[in-house]
């Protein structure tokens, strides 16, 4: 497996969780290094950018230039092995400045003596974004198309199972979290997708004809995995900081309680949300947290839920304690698609849950490896 690719320092808590994740194939949290472009690339380059929405992503630049085959690219690459399915995924953003030429995003391209020089590759011409395969004689097909937003976010997860056989290899798409039904009516399309004697993702902007004019494209967290969950990307939220909530566990149907306790180290555990109390609010601050992280505070206590120990491992037990350096006592809402959030520790990596989608009140919670389960969302219910 060729790692080509990183991330900055910044996103230290993805780093660290995505370490645990047997599924990840390919990320690019491991340094701060920014990728090499191809060495075709002659019309492009890539930077860090500091995103209004995002944060820190990258930006992949094209600009028209004279080459001896008059196409203009700015790409980076990822090696897959053959034979196995995978999801790719990641967000993106667009810069519109033609109507007509046609700009690939993202190509499964073909090496070696191959049949197929490029299975698959997602494009936009102009405000249209879609989806093609190609088969034996180069021809492509739509499979799913839709409107560009213009300098607007989306995100995209392309489920692909790697295979030379037509009747075997198939591409499926989410689209902002939801699952496209595509141009032949099913959400499965079958084709040939792998061609020569290697492929590999190339990512940026690939522009078949010159094109007068300067285009970047934005991406965050391109990420290859055996698992739908792993490659999603995920959106951080910005929480309240006025406001108090019931913080309500989606598995258990019950909330966060600090068990009327005043004092550090006194185990978090789970209640009914009936009740009113103060130890089952909370509020969140971000006055002295890192950035896009949280304070999760108890209204009875005015202490912190945080990581006993500052432990990393999957299974320490969730106390309370007033405020420190240690970074367990912050938190990053990742928003989920059905309006709930996964808390993720800035120490650690690892995200808030009730263990064993445990029922009753006396569990205490602790953390573990974000795995999309119920029992690691919550729902903020404001008092």
């Amino acid at each position: 497996m060729k790692i080509k690719l990183s991330y900055l320092a910044t996103v230290a808590l993805v780093a660290a969780t995505l370490s645990t994740r047997a599924s990840i194939l390919w990320d690019p949290a491991d340094d701060g290094i920014l990728p090499n472009l191809s060495s075709a690339d002659l019309s492009g380059d890539i930077s860090w950018y500091n995103d209004s929405q995002e944060g820190t992503c990258y930006r992949v630049r094209c600009w028209d230039t004279t080459t001896t085959d008059n196409r203009e690219r700015a790409e980076f690459t990822e090696y897959v092995d053959p034979n196995q399915t995978v999801y790719v995924g990641f967000k993106s953003r667009l810069d519109l400045i033609s109507s007509s030429e046609v700009r690939t995003v993202l190509q499964y391209k073909a090496h070696g003596a191959w049949t197929i020089n490029y299975p698959i590759v997602i494009e936009a011409t102009g405000n249209t974004y879609r989806l093609r395969t190609f088969d034996t004689s180069n021809t492509g097909h739509t499979v799913w198309s839709t409107t560009l937003p213009d300098n607007q976010w989306f995100s995209i997860v392309l489920k692909v199972n790697i295979s030379t056989d037509p009747n075997v290899g198939y591409v499926e798409l989410w689209y902002n979290g939801v699952h496209q039904t595509l141009s032949n009516g099913s959400t499965r399309w079958m084709a040939a997708t792998y061609s020569g004697s290697s492929c590999d993702f190339h990512f940026g902007i690939y522009r078949s004809t010159r094109v007068n004019g300067t285009e970047y494209h934005y991406l965050l967290r391109p990420c290859v995995a055996t698992t739908y969950n792993e490659a999603a990307p995920s959106t951080a939220a910005v929480l309240d900081t006025t406001g108090i909530y019931q913080l309500q566990n989606e598995a258990s149907g019950l909330v966060l309680n600090n068990q009327g306790s005043l004092t550090n180290g006194s185990k978090i555990t789970q209640w009914s949300s009936a009740s009113t109390s103060d130890n089952l609010r909370w509020h969140f601050s971000n006055s002295r947290t890192s950035p896009g992280y949280y304070e999760i505070v108890s209204q009875k206590s005015g202490l912190d839920a945080v990581v006993q120990s500052a432990s990393t491992a999957s299974g320490a037990g969730i106390i309370q304690f007033q405020f420190g350096s240690a970074g367990n006592d912050q938190w990053k809402a990742m928003a989920n698609s059905d309006g709930s959030y996964t808390f993720y520790n800035l120490h650690s990596g690892l995200v808030l849950e009730d263990p064993g989608n445990s029922t009753s009140t006396s569990t205490q919670m602790d953390q573990w490896t974000a795995n999309g389960g119920a029992n690691q969302k919550w729902k903020l219910i404001k008092q």
